[in-house]
């Protein structure tokens, strides 16, 4: 019988002296999404500036980031 796999994203924020630990909390959530697939059925998706969002044209930057990344963010 095919189980359900349950996403949870997580978007990461913050000024480019903090590098170091967005880069961590990708690995962290690599490693918890190993395990909770198969035990829960859930998976973690971090997305963020500017690994996962394209440059756009907007007068307002953040306003172009909140258009692609949407209102499916469960974690920020």
């Amino acid at each position: 019988m095919a189980r359900t796999l349950h996403q949870l994203t997580i978007f990461v924020s913050g000024r480019s002296g903090v590098d170091s630990e967005k880069a961590a909390l990708r690995v962290v959530a690599e490693e918890i999404s190993r395990r909770t697939e198969r035990t829960h059925g859930v998976t973690l998706r971090v997305v963020g500036w500017p690994d996962d969002l394209r440059p756009g044209v907007s007068t307002d930057p953040q306003a172009e980031i909140s258009r692609q990344i949407g209102t499916d963010v469960d974690i920020y």
